[in-house]
């Protein structure tokens, strides 16, 4: 196809043992998804993990308004998690504007997940997995035909377990952090009553049971030291003092001409600079135990009960996805399917906001933030087609998605002043809604003996959206903002045989993202805000006056408006992809230039009178990238083979403008162009050598590989003042077969590379003095270290 596509098959996740995305994203190039959340610095399995293609990490970019987005069979995937691995048959990955393919949420790239077809004969297949840590995977599958011709089942069960890997300074018995658990149990139903009609209805719920993030954290200062409790009790473990690192000082009066911020002062601020210290020099401290105070209010939120969430740290979700295909063969020439989901995704992270020892001049002693997300969505698609064989032929369709998603956020804090007194700022419940509808129509014509094919397609749609903010206290709605957004992306192509199996390509492509609201800013110019009422029988602070609170508002981010307008990607693409000669290998690379227009931006700023931050989005950006990509394989013989990926992903931001005043406290300017985007490298690439031994009796047939990952250097922060160092990772697996048996023994990051794997520059809630201009200090992603383990297989 004329895309920049990357087809990765079930012979290779298995090969590989790939069982996530973000094991996934290693070997596509142009592609980056981690565990890693930028903006809200934890390491863990969050709703808000970005899907980052060609370094466009941009704001909002997880979840249902994410830039880029993940299918299965034509359906969205909420929550960016794919069942168990033995139900994929394949998975696409399209980098640039998808929106014509997919619609919604997909401006930047797609990842589409296929699952295998349901077999001819019974079959039946086992993955058991045991490695340090306690970390134990055991997946199970059994396929067939209840009805030869006419009706076949599948049915995955998964269960899989780890302990964590990194010490917490906070807990006394030394539990670890990033300890994970999942529960997962999917069924496919192949219903084919004519040869011309095939059914397909699909299933999956799972559970997620994770503990507090295996997040490490680095301080500018030279000392930590440990605050005491109620009756002089520590409330921590004893942490040596770490000693300073690199870091720069900033604190530089600022004044922005006709902005309503004017001029910003404050003391010098420590923050870190140039390359981001190693891990030697960080700490991994997080309450596992949640008072029960603050357990209370973070576990009240009404949409969440009857999920059967336990009041614990960490991360707690259940999910369900579903979706339903037919494929109705109309005669030779057309064929129409259709294709119908339906999504659950209740998650809630209870997660401790001090991310070093509490200290006498902190603000708080104990912060505790509750993420919480409910969303459900239905969507209907419909498709008719022509013969593609054909000198013209054509496609014409349209989509309908309903979406809800419902979230909130507590905050609730241990004040050190006055002292150990509790106080908590319950935030309003969001009740977002979208209705979309899209239309979308291409038309293709071979020409020069079909050599030559040119390629015009698009997509018009409507979104609906309109949000709602709902007191929490009292559930009534207030301040609900509705708009509609509309929007036409086309794409066109020209694509050239140029014989041997191989074609060279020409595309311009446009994507866009629906605009939004900035959910809850106007609810604070309300006085039925919660903020407004707090319960009269919990100690808490003065609530302050709606005219205090929108003053102060308006003075940080200089923006009341709740509406923002939607972004637009544009790409002009070249490629060259085909098979090398003789048929041994295939290649496929690719140039290509965009521009992102009317960028939405999210600025987050501490509100010193609410004791909380705020989060605010305008489109007030813009942005260039251009790079070259690649992939290819190339088989030696029947048992050697090697696979490789590159990636150059520039970014440039040519307008990005940042007032509010904790970032130029920070940085001392406002306006970041000629920057690059955070949070993702610019090289990425890997290598994997493959054996595969042969046999054709019932001797044992030794299989092996050797796969190289390289992530190149990333920046921590918007100014690019600190980076984290490029890291290369080479995991090792050595095994032998014997018909439907396969037995290995593998050790994952065998040099023990502990470089962080992702990370950010964030407001340390934790320091002295919180409100008086925070410090900040750099939260990474703990490595997964050095692993040895063995994995059994069976199929028959």
């Amino acid at each position: 196809m004329p895309l920049a596509i990357t087809v990765v098959g079930a012979a290779t996740l298995e090969k590989l043992d790939i069982t996530s995305t973000s094991q996934l994203a290693n070997f596509v190039p142009g592609l980056q998804f981690s565990d890693f959340t930028p903006g809200n610095s934890r390491n863990d399995r969050g709703g808000n993990r970005p899907i980052i293609f060609r370094g466009l990490n941009l704001a909002r970019n997880g979840g249902v308004t994410g830039a880029g987005s993940m299918f299965l069979d034509g359906a969205a995937v909420i929550g960016n998690e794919i069942p168990g691995s033995m139900d994929i048959g394949a998975v696409e990955v399209l980098r640039g504007p998808q929106n014509v393919y997919f619609g919604r949420a997909s401006m930047t790239g797609a990842i589409s997940y296929r699952t295998k077809a349901i077999p001819d004969t019974w079959t039946y297949g086992l993955d058991m997995t045991l490695a340090q840590r306690d970390t134990h995977r055991v997946e199970a599958s059994v396929a067939g035909p209840l009805i030869d011709g006419l009706l076949g089942i599948r049915v995955t069960g998964l269960q899989e377990m780890n302990d964590g890997f990194i010490t917490n300074a906070f807990a006394p018995d030394g539990d670890k952090l990033g300890a994970r658990s999942r529960k997962s149990i999917s069924a496919t139903i192949d219903f084919t009553p004519a040869d011309a009609l095939e059914i397909k209805l699909y299933a999956n719920y799972f559970r997620d049971e994770d503990g507090p993030s295996a997040t490490v954290n680095i301080f500018p200062d030279a000392t930590i030291t440990t605050a005491a409790g109620p009756g002089g009790v520590p409330l921590a473990g004893t942490v040596t003092a770490l000693g300073a690192v690199t870091n720069c000082v900033r604190g530089i009066p600022f004044v922005t001409p006709g902005s309503p911020v004017g001029t910003i002062a404050s003391p010098a601020r420590p923050t870190i600079c140039g390359r981001v210290p190693d891990v030697s020099r960080s700490i991994a401290y997080s309450r596992t135990i949640i008072p029960t105070d603050h357990a209370s209010d973070t576990f009240s939120v009404p949409f969440l009960q009857g999920e059967g969430f336990e009041r614990k740290a960490g991360l707690q979700r259940n999910a369900f996805n579903s979706h339903g295909i037919v494929n109705l063969t109309i005669s030779d020439y057309l064929k129409l399917q259709s294709i119908t989901g339906y999504h659950t995704n209740a998650v809630i992270q209870a997660v401790d906001g001090i991310g070093r020892p509490a200290q006498a001049t902190s603000a708080f002693s104990i912060l505790f933030f509750g993420l919480s997300n409910k969303f459900a969505d239905f969507s209907q698609e419909f498709r008719l087609s022509s013969d593609p064989e054909r000198a013209f032929s054509w496609t014409i369709g349209g989509t309908y998605v309903n979406a809800k998603n419902l979230s909130n956020a507590t905050n609730t804090r241990t004040l050190n002043v006055p002292a150990q007194t509790y106080a908590r700022l319950l935030l309003n419940i969001g009740d977002d809604r979208a209705k979309t509808y899209g239309g979308f129509a291409g038309a293709y014509l071979k020409l020069v003996d079909d050599r030559l094919t040119l390629s015009a397609e698009g997509r018009y749609q409507v979104d609906k959206r309109r949000n709602t903010q709902i007191a929490f206290l009292t559930g009534v709605p207030i301040n609900s903002v509705a708009e509609d957004f509309k929007s036409f992306n086309p794409r066109v192509s020209i694509d050239f045989d140029v014989g041997g199996g191989r074609k060279l390509y020409a595309s311009y492509a446009q994507g866009s993202r629906p605009g939004g609201f900035n959910n809850g800013l106007a609810s604070y110019f309300d006085a039925s805000n919660s903020i407004y009422a707090q319960n009269p029988a919990t100690p808490t602070v003065t609530p302050p006056t709606v005219a205090a609170v929108t003053a102060a508002i308006n003075n940080i981010f200089g923006v009341t408006d709740p509406t923002f307008d939607e972004e637009k990607l544009a790409i002009y693409e070249l490629g060259f992809k085909g098979q090398f000669a003789g048929g041994d290998g295939y290649f496929d690379i690719n140039a290509y230039y965009g521009t992102l227009s009317e960028q939405q931006i999210t600025f987050q700023s501490l509100v010193p009178l609410l004791a909380t931050s705020l989060s605010v989005t305008v489109n007030s950006g813009e942005l260039e990238i251009y790079g070259v990509e690649f992939t290819g394989n190339y088989n030696f013989n029947r048992e050697l083979s090697v696979n490789t990926s590159f990636a150059w992903n520039k970014t440039n931001r040519t307008r990005y403008i940042d007032t509010t005043p904790a970032n130029i406290r920070l940085y001392g300017f406002s306006d970041y162009a000629g920057l690059e985007t955070p949070n993702t490298p610019e090289i990425t690439a890997s290598g994997v050598i493959s054996y595969e031994g042969q046999s054709d009796d019932d001797s044992w047939a030794p299989f092996g590989t050797i796969a190289a990952v390289y992530r190149g250097r990333q920046w921590a922060d918007i100014a690019n003042f600190a980076y984290i160092p490029g890291r290369a990772t080479v995991d090792l697996r050595l095994g032998a077969k014997n018909g439907p048996l396969r037995l290995e023994a593998f050790v994952t990051n065998v040099t023990n590379n502990k470089t962080y794997p992702g990370g950010n520059v964030a407001s340390d809630f934790g320091s002295p003095a919180n409100f008086n201009g925070s410090d900040q200090g750099f939260f990474g992603a703990y490595a997964d270290p050095r692993t040895f383990g063995g994995r059994l297989s069976v199929r028959f």
